[in-house]
C-alpha cells in the first residue's frame, strides 16, 4: 500500500478497533497522541506546531503498529474467506496474495479475489502501490492473469522476478 500511514482514516481505525475489543482508554490516548499538534524541531533551533490535516498515523511510533492491525483483520478475514485456496501474507503495510492450483482455476479465482481485496483496501482509505506487481510461474501465464485482472480495473505489470526490500 501507497503511504499507508498517511492514509488512514481516524474513524476506521477507532470503529474497527472497538470492534475487535481494542482496549478503549487506551485508543483513546493512542489516537490523541497521533492526532495531536506536533513540534518539528532541527538540533539547536526554533521549532514550531504543526497541527495535522486530519489524518495521518505516525510511521515508526511505537503504538503504530498496534493501532494499524485493528484496521485490516476485517478486510483480510473477507479476502481469505471468500476466495479459498488463496494464502494472504501481511506485514503492516504490505500485503500479498499468493494462490496455487491448475492454472484454469487460479485464472478463474485470482482476478476476483485481487479486485475484492482492492476494493476492501480503499473502502479503508488505503491506496494500492504503484509497486504493486504480478508474479506467476510463467511469462505466458502471467501476461493471462495480468489481462484477467485488467477486467476488473486492476493494471498489475507481471515481472518474472520479485525483489522484498
Amino acid at each position: 500500500m501507497a503511504k499507508f500511514f498517511d492514509s488512514i482514516r481516524p474513524s476506521a481505525l477507532i470503529r474497527n478497533a472497538l470492534e475487535l475489543d481494542f482496549p478503549a482508554r487506551t485508543l483513546d490516548l493512542a489516537i490523541q497522541e497521533h492526532m495531536s499538534a506536533r513540534l518539528f524541531r532541527e538540533v539547536n533551533a526554533c521549532g514550531t506546531f504543526i497541527q495535522p490535516k486530519g489524518r495521518s498515523i505516525l510511521a515508526g511510533c511505537i503504538s503504530s503498529c498496534a493501532l494499524t492491525k485493528a484496521l485490516l483483520p476485517k478486510v483480510l478475514e473477507h479476502a481469505h474467506l471468500s476466495y479459498r485456496p488463496i494464502k494472504i501474507g501481511t506485514w503492516i503495510d504490505d500485503i500479498g496474495q499468493t494462490m496455487q492450483g491448475p492454472a484454469q482455476i487460479v485464472k478463474r479465482i485470482l482476478p476476483e479475489a485481487a479486485a475484492s481485496l482492492a476494493e476492501g483496501l480503499r473502502a479503508l482509505g488505503c491506496v494500492v502501490s504503484p509497486k504493486t506487481v504480478l508474479n506467476a510461474s510463467s511469462p505466458a501465464f502471467g501476461h493471462e492473469l495480468r489481462s484477467a485482472l485488467k477486467r476488473f480495473n486492476l493494471d498489475i505489470p507481471f515481472t518474472p522476478h520479485i525483489k522484498d526490500l
